[in-house]
């Protein structure tokens, strides 16, 4: 009995750790940014609703699409505006944590392919000497590089010494794109990695807020499948 126990919390605890390990910003992008969750703008108009007119209530009873003048299933009268109300509530203050916590590295890319594109375009040799400095340091983050980086002092000279005949910082990156490339992932997995507990509070809070927001369409389902088949 106890054997199982232990195998059980030991496969628990890894798949946890697994789990942690791989948890990252750029995962939930999508989530946090999508169109449900900016419609955190139209919450004082649900509050208006809720608060000063509750004849309008009515019109989210959904009367004639049951049938019957008791829309509800489960849900008391009133009860779905309220539900959206803290949904959208929920949604907007995840979403407002989200943009407040989020690596620095989300502001510049939504994504590792963009963030390439971003150091290639963007960067100066300063930028790259401070992220191989940095890896130098604190070693790699990711498995990038561990061949391309052989090539950082020859890299480092084409990019910086002026008097180079023919000196073009733009085609020392194309010349070194493999070590441009695994320069950008390495940065950018290391801080799309940090932060970790803030992104699971404004990941809970999101969630919370599409439960509550589902919890309406729900009841209003089942509402109609009760009206249909009694």
């Amino acid at each position: 009995m106890f054997e199982g126990a232990n195998s059980y919390c030991s496969n628990v605890k890894y798949r946890f750790g697994s789990f942690w390990y791989n948890f990252r910003w750029d995962d939930y992008v999508t989530l946090f940014e999508g169109p449900l969750s900016k419609a955190f703008a139209i919450v004082p108009i649900f509050a208006y609703l809720i608060i000063f007119n509750d004849a309008l209530l009515d019109q989210f009873g959904f009367s004639e699409l049951i049938g019957a003048e008791d829309s509800s299933y489960f849900l008391e009268d009133g009860s779905r505006l309220r539900f959206a109300y803290f949904g959208l509530i929920f949604l907007g203050l995840g979403q407002l944590l989200f943009i407040w916590r989020r690596p620095f590295v989300l502001k510049q890319a939504k994504s590792q392919s963009e963030y390439i594109a971003f150091v290639q375009s963007v960067f100066t040799p300063r930028d790259f000497i401070e992220v191989y400095g940095r890896i130098e340091s604190h070693g790699h983050t990711t498995l990038y590089g561990n061949d391309e980086l052989r090539q950082w002092e020859s890299f480092k000279q084409q990019i910086t010494d002026h008097t180079i005949v023919n000196y073009s910082y733009k085609a020392a990156i194309e010349k070194f794109s493999g070590l441009v490339r695994c320069l950008a992932i390495d940065h950018y997995v290391t801080y799309v990695k940090t932060r970790k507990t803030w992104l699971l509070v404004s990941l809970i809070m999101v969630l919370a807020g599409y439960a509550l927001l589902s919890i309406p369409s729900i009841d209003l389902f089942f509402r109609v499948v009760e009206s249909v088949f009694s």
